[in-house]
């Protein structure tokens, strides 16, 4: 698979396109699950608790539910 994803080119995460449109983003299943995850195994992940915390409050500014 990695020489598939080498020769892809540039291109838009799924999240950033429903950005761009104005969508709904999948918060819950991309992030919030993984974080779970991480703190059932006492992981440290402030990075991705800071993108949660970012990818909420614009979906709540933008009314984006």
């Amino acid at each position: 698979m990695i020489s598939t994803v080498k020769t892809m080119g540039s291109y838009k995460t799924s999240t950033m396109l429903d950005w761009i449109h104005k969508r709904p983003m999948e918060v819950k299943y991309l992030f919030r699950v993984p974080l779970d995850i991480a703190k059932k195994h006492n992981l440290s992940v402030p990075y991705l608790e800071t993108i949660i915390l970012q990818l909420e409050a614009l979906q709540r500014m933008y009314n984006l539910y």
